[in-house]
């Protein structure tokens, strides 16, 4: 009695077993829907997963390298002369991988020396004016010693001048340098290598000029700029030939504010005067193109093939669901269609118990009438054909 009433209360409570139940409607504009969905799906799974974005291939990412060459001549006036920079002169370092900088504008301190007693703008009166060993604008340490109504410094001298954005230092013909890009990829899976190299260089295609690498050249050159070339490789390797890989053309991104810029400082390092080591010290604004290589190669393999013909063959279910949702929502007979796609009955159980609940209720009288219509009539036989009576 206790089980029973522990059972009753937890099918109060709504615990319950869900079934599948099958109910087929007769309807031309929900088949027609249903199966247009199931065509839909299956021409995404042949045509785009399968066809399209070789689902039928087991893909292997490409590892590669970039390198760069760079020709040009730019100029600039320097005390009515012409000043040339030659590529030599522009790219620093000159050489860098997957990257490449090229100078717009610069700001040059040349002939520095290490000094003990450089000049600084600090005013003082006394050497206790002037901290021992206290940073100085990042270009030198005071050695506590005031000369000639400043403070002192260890430092490189000349220093640097404050007047760092000097737009009479920009160069000119920088747009006009090309660069010749030179791509090796390789897939380590499939033991498969290539590059883009060619005979002949090809505006546009392994050779650009800088003016079509970056289209704001007169808003960036003052400041500088970073700019990320990015290049994808789609290899197919069921493919024969020189079709086997597909390049796509370079995408040139600006990464950072127009304002922000991009600069950094270099020094050339030289003797002098009694073997006193000299430097002239380079601070240079320009682009910094940084070169994102990409790409997969792809191979035949049953593996994938099976995965994705599973996988979009599986979505042929959401045609059934829509087809419901519709039906039972949409449709003006949609009361009809919930009363026929959800029935609740309950378990054997409880029908045998209801059924031994009635026959108790029953008088013994009755029962026995009852079982007597029930019993099995004699059959007889005729001439010809046996009949049983029901």
């Amino acid at each position: 009695m206790a089980l029973d009433s522990v059972l009753t209360t937890l099918s109060a409570c709504g615990v319950v077993s869900v079934s599948l139940k099958v109910v087929q409607i007769k309807s031309y504009k929900l088949g027609l829907l249903y199966y247009a969905i199931v065509a839909a799906i299956l021409v995404y799974v042949s045509v785009y997963a399968i066809w399209f974005c070789k689902g039928y291939q087991l893909q292997d990412q490409l590892i590669g390298l970039t390198s760069l060459k760079v020709k040009g001549v730019a100029y600039r006036y320097e005390n009515n002369q012409v000043q040339v920079w030659d590529a030599q002169d522009v790219v620093y370092p000159a050489k860098e991988a997957n990257a490449l900088f090229v100078t717009t504008n610069y700001l040059s301190t040349p002939n520095q020396v290490r000094s003990s007693n450089c000049s600084t703008d600090i005013k003082c009166t006394t050497n206790s004016d002037c901290e021992q060993m206290k940073l100085v604008n990042e270009l030198g340490l005071l050695n506590g010693v005031c000369g000639n109504g400043t403070c002192q410094m260890y430092a490189w001298c000349p220093p640097e001048s404050d007047e760092d954005q000097n737009v009479d230092n920009l160069l000119s013909g920088i747009p006009d340098f090309t660069v010749f890009v030179h791509q090796t990829v390789k897939s380590v899976k499939y033991n498969f290598s290539t590059s883009n190299f060619e005979r002949d260089t090809v505006l546009g295609q392994n050779l650009f000029k800088i003016s079509d690498m970056i289209s704001k050249y007169d808003q960036v050159a003052h400041n500088g700029s970073i700019i990320a070339v990015s290049i994808h490789w789609d290899c197919n390797l069921d493919k024969r030939g020189g079709e086997q890989c597909q390049r796509s053309a370079p995408s040139f991104i600006p990464i950072n504010d127009e304002n922000q810029g991009y600069n950094f400082r270099y020094a050339n390092y030289f003797y002098k005067d009694s073997n006193t080591r000299s430097r002239d010290l380079y601070k240079v604004w320009g682009l910094r193109f940084v070169f994102l290589l990409s790409g997969t190669a792809g191979k035949f393999n049953i593996v994938p093939l099976i995965v994705n013909l599973g996988s979009g063959l599986a979505l042929v279910s959401i045609a059934a669901v829509v087809s419901d949702l519709i039906a039972l929502y949409l449709l003006p007979g949609k009361k009809f269609y919930n009363q026929v796609k959800y029935e609740l009955i309950h378990g054997a159980s409880h029908h045998e118990k209801e059924a031994n609940e009635r026959t108790r209720l029953v008088p013994q009288s009755s029962r026995q009438a009852s079982m007597e219509d029930m019993a099995p009539q004699e059959p007889y036989v005729s001439d010809s054909v046996y009949f049983e009576d029901k």
